[in-house]
């Protein structure tokens, strides 16, 4: 049972395996942001930080973002 004041939806913590790929340069949403995230996952998560590279990151650096998801998806 939820305790009151809580959403079972939000107090949800992501079990998937996750990988997050940021753009270092990405003023739209700061790397900030990404700041703390641990805490919202029970599964593996990872954080790829990208230099030199903004909001569109896997169009500025598509080989290294393909590189990343390539390794993410084979287990390494």
């Amino acid at each position: 049972m939820a305790s009151p004041g809580s959403n079972p939806w939000i107090d949800r913590k992501i079990s998937a395996p996750t990988l997050l790929i940021w753009g270092e340069q990405d003023f739209a949403l700061g790397k900030e942001l990404t700041y703390g995230m641990e805490g919202l996952f029970t599964g593996p998560f990872e954080i790829k930080y990208i230099a030199d590279s903004s909001h569109w990151v896997q169009n500025e650096k598509p080989e290294l973002v393909n590189q990343y998801v390539r390794d993410f998806l084979d287990g390494r």
